[in-house]
Order: C-alpha cells, then structure tokens, then sequence
C-alpha cells in the first residue's frame, strides 16, 4: 500500500511539472539573441557602440501592450544598463510600431521630460515618468537601434499572422 502511495505521488509530481513547463515555451532568435516568451520579448546583454562609450552592457526589454488599429500596435520599451551592481532601468516609454499607425502627431508639452515624436517612422509615446534618458536619446546608439528594430519587427510578424 506504500509503495501504491508513493508511487502515485511520484507519478502526479511528474505529470504537474511536465505540464508546468509546456506552458511557457520560450523561443530564441538572432545575434545578440532576443528570448521571446509570449508576448515577451528581452535581448541578451550586448555593448553599446562608440557613440555611447559606456563601461557596462545594455539589454533591451519590450512587452505587447494593446492593437492601437489594423495594422499598428503598442508595444513598451524599456532599456536597461547593467552592472557589476544589476541592471538599472534608464528609458521606459511606449511606442506605436506597424504600418497603420497614425503619422504626424507630435507632442509641444514643455512640461514632458520625453514628449511624443516620431522617429525613423515610429511613434514614441509621451512619457510623464522620469528616468535617466528619454527612449529616443538611447535608440540613436546603432547597437541599440539595431536590437529594438530586430524586436519590432518580430513584433509585427507575429502580430500579421
């Protein structure tokens, strides 16, 4: 009868994690790799190029937020410098991506620290929150432009199907 118990635990245990994990399949793609989970997207830590000669390596982190309209979506953004100490959030904003989103609006808010622009064709939402640097600041470093088009992209493939 023990042995019966034991058994049946050891089985349940088993299926429980196994159904655990099939719930989050992560996928990986590219150089310097993107982990995609969801609707989660994270870059590996890579360096900044000489623009920014920064002493430490940059990850670029994004999340689906909502379908603005056919064709164009919300998706935030946020760039993280990582140290010896871990990472420090320095850019947070949202940004409209896709072909139908709308074009030309553009914040004159003085008061915004990161009003809302356009920039190479997206559409940088406004943000009240302050951090170190607004998002378009970080995006004209071509290492880090690089990686948030690759995750863009990704985005809107995968937002097509």
């Amino acid at each position: 009868m023990k042995k019966l118990i034991f058994c049946l635990i050891a089985f349940l245990t088993i299926c429980i994690s196994c159904v655990g994990q099939s719930k989050t399949k992560s996928e990986i793609i590219g150089e310097p790799k993107i982990i995609i989970d969801n609707n989660s997207m994270i870059s590996e830590e890579f360096e900044a190029s000489a623009r920014f000669p920064f002493n430490f390596t940059i990850t670029v982190a994004a999340d689906y937020v909502n379908v603005v309209s056919t064709d164009c979506w919300t998706v935030n953004v946020r760039v993280y410098f990582n140290t010896e100490q871990g990472s420090i959030l320095m850019a947070n904003q949202n940004v409209n991506v896709g072909s139908g989103c709308p074009q030309g609006r553009i914040s004159n808010d003085s008061s915004v620290k990161c009003p809302t622009k356009e920039y190479k064709g997206d559409l940088i939402i406004e943000n009240k929150d302050s951090y170190e640097y607004c998002l378009i600041e970080l995006l004209e470093d071509e290492n880090i432009y690089k990686v948030y088009e690759r995750i863009k992209i990704e985005y809107i493939k995968r937002n097509l199907k």
